[in-house]
């Protein structure tokens, strides 16, 4: 199992940057970030084995892996500065949402189409209960309405819903 002091002969982690440095026996460290991307997130290999860099960062700073997931603040996966991670419950992580889901009829956070109606449906989830907040004629009102329970139910996450529209 990778420890801290193993993690800390290979790599150099820039708290303020979020990269990750392989050391080089010439310098303190190598100037090009370690890892690779793969689906919005950063892999490091380490002694032939895959790390997501987030996880790592944890154990680099405080000597241990996250105990649950690890939440990338504002939404940015690929950011990993250490003022931009907390170690969540999935419940918590779920609740920090900055997307609608890829397959989203509207693209909208919290917004569906209800067709019956020809309007748009708000809900929201919180502590596993899922609240209706109403059918709207425009995603706008539908989205306004949802970002408004967020800032209720979600307290201390950053509300900034991005559209994949």
């Amino acid at each position: 199992m990778l420890t801290q002091e193993r993690l800390k002969e290979v790599l150099v982690y820039d708290k303020d940057t979020g990269n990750f440095y392989r050391k080089s026996p010439i310098t303190r460290w190598n100037s090009t970030p370690a890892g690779s991307k793969t689906k919005g997130r950063i892999y490091i290999f380490i002694d032939g084995k895959l790390y997501l860099a987030h996880r790592l960062a944890f154990l680099y700073m405080i000597g241990e892996f996250p105990k649950n997931q690890v939440d990338h603040i504002n939404g940015n996966q690929e950011d990993n500065r250490w003022s931009n991670l907390r170690d969540v419950t999935q419940l918590e992580n779920l609740e920090n949402k900055h997307r609608a889901r890829e397959n989203s009829s509207t693209g909208v956070l919290g917004v569906q189409v209800n067709n019956k109606c020809n309007s748009y449906m708000a809900r929201i989830t919180s502590n596993g209960i899922t609240y209706y907040l109403g059918s709207f004629p425009t995603i706008e009102e539908a989205s306004k309405v949802y970002l408004e329970a967020k800032q209720k139910l979600h307290k201390g996450y950053i509300h900034e819903a991005k559209s994949n529209r």
